[in-house]
């Protein structure tokens, strides 16, 4: 019986029924049918890549980026320390 309880609450957290996510997927299903549209691969992502960089060598920049950010994010909590 809780567990009945916690699901409809997780299912519906953000107002969103079964029934509008099964017409939703039917609609997107219907404009990928209808334009062609491949799914895409991890293979299509690696013959796409413009560089040829590997997935590792992706993934370092990504990670870089985000510390990058991260570091943004303290300067700025920093700066608006200092102002008040």
């Amino acid at each position: 019986m809780g567990e009945t309880i916690v699901k409809d609450k997780t299912e519906n957290i953000y107002g969103i029924t079964s029934e509008m996510r099964k017409k939703a997927r039917e609609r997107l299903e219907k404009m990928i049918q209808e334009q062609g549209i491949k799914r895409f691969t991890a293979k299509d992502f690696q013959r796409n890549s413009d560089d040829g960089q590997t997935q590792e060598e992706i993934q370092a920049e990504v990670d870089e980026f985000l510390q990058m950010r991260e570091e943004w994010r303290e300067e700025d909590r920093r700066l608006r320390e200092e102002r008040e």
